[in-house]
């Protein structure tokens, strides 16, 4: 029988970014509703909060909708972010790449400073070019509204 999942095999912290992620599933379609039993045992099965919500949002896609739309808001990027954040985004560039290569069909950069984009001609480095070459800088409403509904988007976006 399946082990029990408790408090002790299921970080807290990780739980709580999880539903407040799935959130913006449920969000755009109600019916997504996952109780917190089945997301606690995607944290286990998947380890990081990155990979449970990854894998949760695209076995929620229909079959012919295969890739995922990432949508960075650089709105209060600084020096700082590097500190915290670089290292958590060369990860999911690298898991990305290496597991999920055609994954990927667009990411579009909200707000972009001019430090943000000085940081980014190092992270494209990284990156190889069918890669880049989906990475979209978006300055207008107009020019998101190519790709997604701004409605779906949280509300500090």
């Amino acid at each position: 029988m399946a082990e029990a999942l408790t408090e002790k095999n299921t970080n807290e912290a990780d739980l709580k970014e999880l539903e407040r992620r799935m959130e913006l599933v449920v969000k755009a379609d109600p019916t997504q509703f996952q109780n917190t039993y089945t997301l606690k045992r995607y944290l286990k099965a998947f380890k990081t909060v990155d990979e449970a919500f990854q894998e949760t949002a695209c076995k929620k896609c229909f079959e012919e909708i295969d890739n995922l739309l990432i949508v960075f808001d650089m709105n209060q990027f600084n020096l700082s972010f590097l500190d915290n954040k670089l290292q958590l985004t060369k990860n999911l560039v690298w898991l990305l790449s290496r597991h999920f290569p055609e994954r990927l069909g667009h990411c579009l950069i909200l707000n972009s400073s001019t430090v943000f984009i000085g940081v980014y001609q190092i992270i494209r480095g990284w990156l190889d070019e069918a890669t880049t070459n989906k990475i979209v800088f978006i300055n207008t409403e107009e020019e998101l509204c190519k790709y997604l509904i701004p409605d779906i988007l949280p509300d500090n976006m």
